[in-house]
């Protein structure tokens, strides 16, 4: 009797067992093969990386999922033991997206004046500065610096490039991309569209109850108690296994709660490019808005910026756009959102951008872009405390930055693959330029 009570209990332990590794692979094995195929997808086809490449880098945690490029037909598919497939789709005009067919994400072609690129006029000091960045001092835990493009006074002073990698190839920006949705909400902010103070209507949002302004979701202050950097699952569930990521986003915004907070999660992002699509007649002219109004006013030729299965623009996290590219959009917001003489932007749009947050106590978020303001570490009076306080900054995942220095007129933009960010004092290498800069300033 006692034996076979003891076979029943290991039989029920071993069903456990297998419940709970079934629940797990339900869980996570459609998130890595979803972040598998789009990851892929996007540097194959917009990257003009080698998939081996890609492997062994961006991949290398994600080595158990099989992947499969068809060239042809512009995907990428990607499965686990022939289980949990996901395609990711490529089309020219809006580069990558998941789904299971490519339908429905194009626009016609946007024919804008062409822009020249950026003038050059190369400091050689400062050219020494930034390869030393390329400098690889602990192998086992690469920086994996890809580009560096420095503009001071609307010239290219120095760049570099690692193996593979141009000017004009597009890469990864990640959370560049949030500062890119402020651009398109501004742009609309000038065509008297939208009014960012207002509350959201009703019939463009599930929860009818917990009401909130496009400025909260700029400022990140809807009281949301979702945080990017504290629930990374459900952040890679949103971007990678989710069919519609504004309806995802909505779902964590249930509850009504009594009082607004700010938290830093990309889940404000998406709900804003959600609600901006619900301002657009038809899906074509929300597609072709940011290419036709932003991109090819600056000559951002290469710049892609994608979207979910449903069509909405991953605002949060999914731009790919060159060094050359990335420069120019700094360069927007350094001129206080003109071009050419063109103001693309509303006048006094990049001031409120970088402005902090009332309700961020250590001032250092604005309007979907970050300040060198005060961090939650002892001691520390600022982000990077030797730089100038004006300075503010786009910043994405894995070490994506264009940094804007209003009063050196400069813009840095860096780019890479960094896995441990903090281990690289991104700082020291702007303090060095900018020390440079007035040196050589004061011998003019």
């Amino acid at each position: 009797m006692i034996e076979m009570l003891e076979f029943f209990l290991i039989v029920i332990a071993f069903s456990l067992i297998a419940l709970s590794l079934y629940l797990l692979c339900q869980r996570f094995l459609p998130i890595a093969t979803g972040f598998a195929a789009k990851l892929m997808a996007s540097a194959f086809f917009i990257g003009l990386r080698e998939p081996v490449d890609v492997k062994k880098n961006e991949l290398k945690k994600a080595w158990f999922v099989k992947l499969r490029i068809n060239e042809k037909q512009g995907y990428v598919k990607a499965s686990v033991l022939g289980f949990f497939s996901k395609k990711c789709w490529y089309h020219p005009a809006t580069g990558c997206h998941l789904g299971e067919n490519s339908d429905g994400f194009s626009f016609p072609h946007v024919s804008v004046k062409p822009c020249d690129d950026l003038q050059a006029e190369y400091d050689s000091d400062i050219q020494k500065i930034v390869r030393k960045a390329f400098v690889e001092k602990d192998i086992k835990n690469p920086l994996n610096t890809r580009a560096i493009m420095v503009i001071h006074q609307d010239k290219i002073i120095a760049e570099n490039y690692a193996a593979g990698y141009g000017r004009d190839i597009p890469q990864a920006g990640w959370s560049l991309a949030k500062s890119i949705t402020n651009a398109v909400t501004g742009i609309l902010v000038k065509e008297k569209a939208i009014n960012i103070y207002e509350e959201i209507p009703k019939e463009k949002l599930l929860n009818k109850q917990h009401r909130y302004s496009i400025h909260q979701l700029l400022r990140m202050e809807t009281g949301l108690q979702f945080a990017d950097f504290h629930d990374k699952l459900k952040l890679a569930e949103m971007l990678f296994n989710q069919p519609d990521v504004f309806e995802f986003g909505q779902k964590l915004i249930q509850k009504p709660l009594e009082n607004f907070s700010w938290r830093y999660s990309s889940v404000h992002s998406n709900i804003l490019s959600g609600v901006i699509k619900s301002y657009f007649s038809s899906l074509e002219d929300y597609l072709a808005f940011p290419y036709q109004m932003l991109f090819r006013k600056l000559g951002m030729d290469n710049t892609y910026l994608e979207v979910d299965p449903g069509g909405n623009f991953v605002g949060s996290s999914f731009v790919y756009a060159s060094p050359m590219d990335y420069a120019k959009f700094g360069l927007l917001y350094l001129n206080d959102g003109k071009w050419n003489g063109e103001q693309i932007l509303p006048e006094g749009w990049v001031e409120y951008s970088r402005s902090p947050s009332q309700l961020d106590k250590y001032g250092q978020y604005g309007a979907h872009f970050w300040k060198n303001a005060k961090m939650p570490v002892p001691g520390k009076t600022r982000h990077w405390p030797n730089l100038p306080n004006d300075l503010f900054y786009a910043s994405g995942y894995q070490g994506q930055n264009i940094i804007i220095i209003p009063s050196k007129k400069t813009v840095i933009v860096r780019l890479g693959l960094t896995f441990d960010y903090e281990r690289w004092n991104f700082g020291e290498m702007v303090e060095d330029i900018l020390i440079h800069l007035r040196g050589a300033n004061n011998t003019k």
